[in-house]
C-alpha cells in the first residue's frame, strides 16, 4: 500500500477576502459602542454624543473613498441598499434642519423673556413680562408637537433606511455586510442624537398648585407622562419652573427672585448655543456624507 507521502491531492488556491483599513474598521466598533451607550438626556451628554459622532463621520468618509467600498457598492445586487441609505440620509438631514430652526426660535424666545425681566426689574413695562412668559409657554407647546412629529419621521426613516445583504445571497460577502451596516447605523445613530435633542427641548415637567385664571397655562406646561420622567430638571425644564413661579406670584404675592430666573435663562441660552454649534457640525457631516454616497454611486 502506498504511503501517505505518495498520495498527491490537488490544492486549491485560497485567497483571503479583501479587508478595510484599520481606521475604517474602527467605525464599526465605535458605532456599536455608541448604539449601546445608554446616556442620560442631558445637554452635556447630548453634546458629547454629537462630538463622538462627528469623529465617526471622518472615518466613514475614509471608508467611502476606499476602492474596496466602491467595488462593493458597484455590485448589481447592492443598488437598492445604497438607495435606502441615501433616502435615510435625506430624512436625517431634514430633521437636523428642523432641530436647528427650533433651537434658533427657542433662543429668540429666551432673549425676549430676558429683556422683559430687565424692564420689569427696572420698574417699566412690567405687564410685558406676563405676556412674554405666556408667549414662551405657547412656543414650548408648539415645539413639543413639532418635535414629536419629527421623531415619528425619523423612526419611519430608520425602519426603511436600507439594510444589510445576507451571506445567503450569492454575491454578498462579509465586507458587503460590514459596509452596509455602517451606512445604516450612521443614519440611525444620527437620527437618535437629533431625537434626543428634540426630546430635551420639548420636555415639560412642572407641577402647578394653583387654579383659576392660570389653569390653561398650567395644562400647557404639564407633561403627558410625568411618571416616566424622573430625576433632575433639564435646563429648559428649570426655566419652565422659574417662569411658572412668576405667574403664580401674581396670585399669592409671594414674589420670586428674578435674578435667579435670569441666571437660569442665561444657562439655557448657553446650552442652546452649544447645541447649535453641535448641530451645525452634524449638519455639515451629513451633507458631506450624502455627497460621498452619491459620488460613489455615480462613479
Amino acid at each position: 500500500m502506498a504511503g501517505f507521502q505518495d498520495v498527491h491531492l490537488p490544492l486549491r488556491s485560497i485567497s483571503m477576502p479583501p479587508r478595510l483599513q484599520p481606521d475604517s474598521l474602527k467605525v464599526v466598533s465605535d458605532l456599536k459602542k455608541l448604539k449601546s451607550f445608554d446616556f442620560p438626556c442631558t445637554a452635556e451628554a447630548i453634546r458629547e454624543k454629537m462630538t463622538i459622532l462627528a469623529d465617526i463621520f471622518v472615518r466613514v468618509q475614509d471608508m467611502l473613498s476606499s476602492p474596496l467600498t466602491e467595488k462593493v457598492i458597484a455590485k448589481p445586487g447592492n443598488g437598492e441598499l445604497i438607495e435606502g441609505a441615501l433616502d435615510g440620509s435625506i430624512a436625517v438631514i431634514d430633521a437636523c434642519e428642523q432641530a436647528r430652526d427650533l433651537l434658533l426660535m427657542l433662543r429668540e424666545q429666551v432673549r425676549e423673556v430676558q429683556s422683559s425681566i430687565r424692564r420689569s426689574r427696572g420698574g417699566t413695562d412690567s405687564s410685558s413680562l406676563e405676556r412674554q412668559i405666556k408667549s414662551f409657554i405657547c412656543f414650548r407647546k408648539k415645539a413639543k408637537r413639532e418635535a414629536a412629529k419629527h421623531a415619528r419621521v425619523l423612526k419611519k426613516a430608520s425602519e426603511g433606511s436600507g439594510g444589510c445583504p445576507s451571506m445567503a445571497e450569492p454575491e454578498s460577502s462579509q465586507l458587503d455586510i460590514v459596509i452596509f451596516k455602517v451606512l445604516k447605523d450612521v443614519n440611525d445613530i444620527s437620527g437618535s442624537v437629533i431625537k434626543a435633542l428634540l426630546d430635551s427641548l420639548s420636555a415639560t415637567r412642572v407641577s402647578p398648585k394653583s387654579t383659576g385664571r392660570w389653569s390653561i397655562v398650567s395644562r400647557l406646561m404639564l407633561t403627558s407622562h410625568p411618571q416616566e420622567r424622573l430625576g433632575s430638571l433639564t435646563e429648559v425644564e428649570s426655566v419652565d419652573s422659574a417662569l411658572f413661579s412668576i405667574l403664580q406670584s401674581k396670585n399669592d404675592a409671594a414674589g420670586v427672585d428674578l435674578k435667579k430666573t435670569q441666571k437660569k435663562l442665561e444657562t439655557l441660552e448657553g446650552c442652546i448655543l452649544g447645541f447649535e454649534e453641535g448641530m451645525q457640525s452634524l449638519f455639515k457631516c451629513l451633507i458631506q456624507y450624502r455627497v460621498s454616497l452619491l459620488n460613489v454611486l455615480t462613479s
